[in-house]
């Protein structure tokens, strides 16, 4: 197994009157490694609804915790959909947005689905935390077939995110992506925690965080170890966690785990 020295790029410096509230916990252990990381079962989306009370995805919804965000358009994909035994349907069914008009959107991603073609991704923060420095947030985000939210997902127990979108906005987290746009080749999304990374990847009923939403990253044998993400000009995409000794300090080796087509396995 190779190994290689951390990548430390600082985004944002913040002057902090408390702590800072990390994503993820660091206690993973080390002999966790495994050459191969299949990514954990698809989370549930929330129920369909008759009542829909989210606003046009493709139109600025005001947001009552913060501005408009930027629109991302993803390059070109050539992500398939995660089984080809299941009926695809040119409509999916519509689901809740809770987000809607309540969350701040931090980002709005335009992605082009293997089987239904364009569809919206909007990142949300939710604050939960407003007393404290910085503010502790609850990560989700939903999926739009043009006006109508066809799946949404969040992660209801974490509350104390210093940021979810598409890049961290304080710490070191390594986030370095060729364009600007957190989509690789395959047309899959990448999400910061500030620590952690969320991938998003087309499915047959849609997208799916496929559970790593925070707080858990990508790769199912670190899912609490701090991790990053670069993908390089061609659109390919790396995952750097940082190991770590037992009892939980960093021991100063980064394991890089690289996309095979299906999933993210250790770079030899």
């Amino acid at each position: 197994m190779e190994t290689h020295s951390t990548k430390t790029k600082t985004l944002t410096a913040a002057v902090l009157a408390t702590p800072l509230l990390l994503g993820c916990a660091q206690g993973s252990d080390p002999s966790q490694t495994a050459d191969t990381a299949s990514l954990p079962a698809a989370s549930t989306a929330a129920p369909a609804s008759s009542t829909l009370s989210a606003v046009p995805s493709t139109q600025a919804a005001n947001q009552s915790e913060g501005t408009q965000s930027a629109v991302h358009t993803a390059p070109a994909q050539s992500a398939q959909p995660s089984s080809s035994t299941a009926p695809i349907r040119s409509t999916l069914p519509a689901v809740e947005d809770p987000c809607a008009g309540v969350c701040t959107a931090t980002g709005r991603f335009q992605m082009n689905h293997p089987a239904y073609g364009p569809m919206e991704v909007v990142s949300y923060e939710r604050v939960t935390h407003a007393d404290t420095a910085p503010q502790g947030k609850q990560p989700s985000f939903a999926v739009y077939q043009g006006n109508t939210p066809v799946n949404y997902e969040v992660n209801r127990d974490a509350t104390t995110l210093v940021s979810f979108g598409p890049a961290p906005v304080i710490g070191d987290q390594v986030w370095d992506v060729a364009g600007g746009t957190p989509v690789d080749k395959y047309g899959n999304l990448y999400l910061s925690s500030g620590e952690g990374v969320t991938m998003i990847s087309p499915t047959d009923e849609g997208y799916s965080s496929n559970g790593t939403i925070p707080e858990a990253n990508v790769i199912t044998p670190y899912p609490t170890n701090p991790a990053g993400l670069t993908i390089d000009a061609s659109g390919e995409p790396t995952i750097l966690i940082k190991d770590v000794a037992p009892g939980g300090a960093p021991n100063g080796k980064t394991l890089e785990h690289i996309w095979n087509g299906s999933t993210f396995v250790l770079k030899k």
